[in-house]
């Protein structure tokens, strides 16, 4: 059943059947675009140093920079980082796979992991005239602050019914809010 494999393909998840992305998926990299995007911290996701970073990168740009590069990619528009649930998109790359007699072949030789492939990423980006997405980003802020202050007025109703609630007794002699009847 050794059938040889072309491995510099890329897919678009949307446009694939199930058993497709299953056959296609085990050992592929997962490159988020928080990984790459100077607004974030280290503890947000990202995953490099701020000088391979740009501003809010996309999956698209990064999945055509590691076609350039000879990898295999997909991409899935629908996921997303589970620190920066906002952003969607992340890009699944193929750095190495195994042959068949078991050994392990790396699609490009100089880039034996994920961290190298971002570095090289990175440059490649930040070349790119960014100004469309860079246009975006006021656009994004104000949609921002309008969810924010929705949360804040939620979380302002939500606090003035925890007053309401704070008034019922705790036990030591006190009405038990659970049981409603005193513990002794």
């Amino acid at each position: 059943i050794n059938k040889k494999v072309n491995y510099r393909k890329t897919f678009d998840i949307k446009k694939m059947d199930r058993e497709t992305i299953l056959k296609e998926r085990p050992g592929y990299q997962t490159i988020y675009p928080c990984f790459l995007n100077e607004e974030k911290s280290v503890n947000e996701g990202r995953r490099v140093n701020l000088k391979y970073t740009v501003p809010r990168p996309q999956p698209k740009e990064i999945a055509e920079q590691c076609q350039a590069l000879g990898f295999p990619v997909i991409i899935e528009s629908d996921k997303c980082y589970p620190g920066d649930i906002e952003t969607r998109g992340r890009v699944k790359v193929k750095i190495a796979y195994n042959d068949e007699n078991g050994n392990r072949v790396y699609t490009n030789p100089k880039i034996k992991n994920k961290r190298a492939l971002l570095k090289l990423i990175g440059p490649e980006l930040q070349k790119l005239d960014r100004s469309a997405i860079l246009a975006q980003k006021d656009e994004l802020t104000a949609a921002e602050k309008k969810r924010l202050a929705k949360i804040q007025q939620k979380d302002k109703a939500t606090k003035k019914g925890k007053n309401k609630a704070s008034t019922t007794r705790t036990f030591k002699g006190k009405k038990n809010k659970k049981k409603g009847k005193r513990r002794r």
